[in-house]
């Protein structure tokens, strides 16, 4: 095509419309992706946040219409969803995470006749929705799939290399410590965090501390919790803490900079989020598991595969204080793997010129 020729040589730029629902972790994988595309042809996007208020009860009979294959009418989507103005140019990309999202970006890209990329795993959507898909996990059926070793974000070792430059300075980091990031999460449906692991969790990098002159930058989360922050706070050694974030007190956005700043990251396996960008950040990554951990179909296999690649160990929360010398041996990450899955939705969407 014509247009596809013009947009491929950057005569004109490609719009893209990024659907966000509202859920950071969601909007970050389009971001990254949306990013990526960015570095290889020109183009403007669009941020248009929605929020679905169809109740659960009804959002198979939505999921029905669509599996139609007719155009939703914008009556019946106002009804589903509250946004706000709709941009006055037509997209030719629509990008979107979440499977909240996913109704609303069919019914954009149907209207406009769009490409839509899905970033995430689309059950229990048809496939037929979707043009590329980019899934953590196998999606069998679809001829456009591209299977992440990893969620997509918005981080690289250059965006935390950039975020970290004013913390050094603020904190006088001379390059010479031994410097550690820890992203708490907390109790998930897999991972059974317990008042004995956190207590588990403070040992392990006060052993560190004494033994090897780990010291540390430490962030909870939301979902975190006061008594996981209470043992943290209350059982690890001032002198190892270099900077700290207690999100139940005082929230503060700090894991760019965090991962910037550190050697290693140490993160509770509870958060493909997190561990991805550990990961992505080029940085050797600890995941911390606690004693008590169910199946998950998503976190399982994909942490496997970071572990047989060396990219990745997983230790438990009570033998930490063992581990300084098989960080050594972690393999890191140089270059962002987005880049490598930007270029192959291009080139799905002939839009990708060497």
């Amino acid at each position: 095509m014509k247009q596809n020729e013009e947009k491929r040589n950057g005569l004109v730029p490609l719009k893209v419309w990024l659907i966000s629902e509202g859920n950071p972790g969601h909007t970050s994988q389009s971001k990254g992706l949306v990013d990526a595309f960015a570095r290889y042809l020109p183009l403007v996007y669009d941020l248009i946040e929605v929020k679905m208020t169809l109740r659960g009860i009804s959002r198979p009979l939505l999921r029905w219409y669509i599996k139609t294959g007719r155009q939703l009418d914008e009556f019946v989507i106002r009804r589903c969803y509250k946004y706000g103005q709709i941009p006055g140019d037509a997209p030719d990309l629509v990008v979107s995470s979440g499977l909240k999202s996913v109704p609303f970006s069919v019914f954009v890209a149907r209207k406009y006749q769009a490409k839509f990329i899905f970033c995430g795993t689309p059950n229990p959507y048809p496939l037929n929705c979707f043009d590329v898909i980019l899934s953590p996990i196998q999606v069998l059926g679809h001829p456009s799939v591209i299977t992440t070793e990893l969620l997509l974000t918005q981080v690289t070792p250059k965006t935390v290399e950039q975020a970290a430059l004013s913390l050094k300075q603020s904190l006088k980091l001379s390059g010479t410590e031994k410097i550690g990031t820890v992203l708490v999460g907390g109790r998930s449906r897999s991972n059974l965090f317990q008042r004995d692991d956190w207590i588990s969790l403070a040992e392990g990098l006060n052993e560190l501390f004494l033994k090897h002159r780990w010291k540390w930058l430490i962030t909870t989360s939301r979902r975190t919790g006061p008594e996981a922050e209470n043992i943290l706070k209350n059982r690890l050694n001032p002198e190892s803490i270099i900077d700290a974030v207690w999100w139940g007190e005082e929230p503060r956005k700090v894991v760019l900079a965090y991962l910037g700043s550190c050697d290693a990251v140490f993160v509770t396996q509870d958060s493909l989020t997190m561990i991805s960008e550990a990961i992505y950040s080029g940085k050797p990554t600890v995941a911390l598991k606690p004693k008590k951990v169910l199946e998950s179909k998503l976190l399982d296999p994909i942490m496997s595969r970071q572990i047989k690649e060396d990219r990745l160990i997983r230790v438990d929360c009570d033998q930490l204080g063992s581990i300084d010398e098989r960080i050594k041996h972690i393999r890191t990450l140089n270059e962002p793997l987005v880049d490598r899955y930007a270029k192959e939705v291009l080139n799905f969407l002939g839009l990708y010129k060497p």
